[in-house]
């Protein structure tokens, strides 16, 4: 959390004497840095007859010490929805560093026994490569503690097997938890708020656990779906355009991709839609007035607002939008649409 402070010691008359004192205005992303060394003075200011007269005082010291907080926030909105068996199931979470000195944090899983239906076998950690999307094979395991200045934050993913052969609708609790490093390697697992180790923290100062307890940590629950669905985009053709039938990826060449989604297990699953934002490389082959064919369906590419079919697409943030409303197992639909390489 940004802030600032500009706290200053209104003067008091004392007789003849003023006495004014001020700390400067100071603004930190997560409080005042560790290892600051904070130093200032008073100056004492009176009038006697020979004029005005000022005289300071010795300066008073001392250094911010290092404190240490973390957040963990899970970035799911209630359970997370999972197959039997899964055997890469992601939780997405963004860790930050809300102390004022640099930080590692252990991170770790743990089933919760008793309150669920199934424990999961815990998996790896992993590090988001930026686009938002768990991509098995293509994010980066975080082997180490997660390393962090202050106010910065990782997004991270924490994955786990499920079994197989769970009823629908059955859950299993995972407690996801970060921990400082500096006080897990002084074997304090769980430090309470005030806890401090000696010169441990940033350039030597004392490592002071702050309102977390230098750790963070919540119980997410999985919760098993009889029902799946699939989601796979391909590259169906390309052409040149320069007049000899050839299909290199140059500038104002077409490409054609085919989005296909198709369901599993049993049940039906409802609201389906697909949304895909496309990189500033491509645009819609003519734009808002291009199509996009559903099922086989050729649909305008307009706002759904003014022409009231399924598909769309906003040019504004160059993103398709395709409704595809209830779907029951078995049920499988292409997407297909042409861009054009800027």
């Amino acid at each position: 959390m940004k802030y600032s402070f500009n706290k200053w010691l209104k003067p008091s008359l004392i007789g003849g004497l003023v006495l004014a004192c001020a700390l400067p205005q100071t603004s930190f992303a997560a409080g005042t840095a560790a290892g600051t060394e904070v130093r200032n003075r008073a100056t004492l200011t009176y009038t006697t007859g020979g004029g005005t007269v000022s005289e300071p005082s010795n300066y008073a010291e001392f250094m911010v010490q290092e404190l240490i907080n973390a957040s963990l926030v899970v970035q799911h909105t209630g359970d997370v929805i999972v197959n039997s068996p899964d055997p890469e199931a992601p939780i997405k979470l963004v860790l930050t560093n809300t102390g004022n000195g640099n930080e590692a944090f252990n991170m770790s899983q743990t089933n919760v026994s008793g309150s669920d239906d199934f424990d999961v076998t815990i998996g790896s950690f992993y590090v988001d490569d930026g686009d938002g999307v768990f991509e098995p094979g293509t994010e980066d395991v975080l082997y180490t503690a997660a390393e962090l200045a202050p106010d910065a934050s990782v997004t991270l993913w924490a994955v786990s097997a499920i079994p197989d052969s769970l009823a629908d609708n059955s859950t299993g609790d995972v407690v996801i938890k970060a921990l400082s490093a500096t006080f897990q390697t002084a074997g304090q697992t769980n430090p309470q708020p005030g806890d401090f180790i000696a010169n441990a923290g940033t350039d030597s100062t004392n490592a002071v656990a702050g309102s977390s307890g230098a750790q963070q940590q919540q119980t997410v629950t999985y919760r098993v779906s009889a029902i799946a669905l699939t989601i796979v985009k391909s590259v169906t053709g390309s052409r040149d355009l320069l007049g000899q039938g050839g299909s290199q990826y140059v500038p104002g060449a077409e490409v054609d991709y085919r989005i296909t989604v198709s369901v599993t297990g049993t049940g039906t699953a409802t609201d389906v839609s697909v949304s895909d934002p496309l990189p500033d490389e491509l645009l819609l082959k003519n734009t808002t007035n291009g199509t996009i064919t559903v099922g086989g369906v050729v649909m305008s590419a307009k706002a759904k607002a003014v022409d009231g079919d399924d598909a769309y697409y906003d040019a504004n943030t160059n993103t398709l939008s395709v409704d595809l409303g209830d779907m029951d197992s078995g049920d499988s639909v292409d997407i297909d649409f042409t861009t054009v390489i800027q």
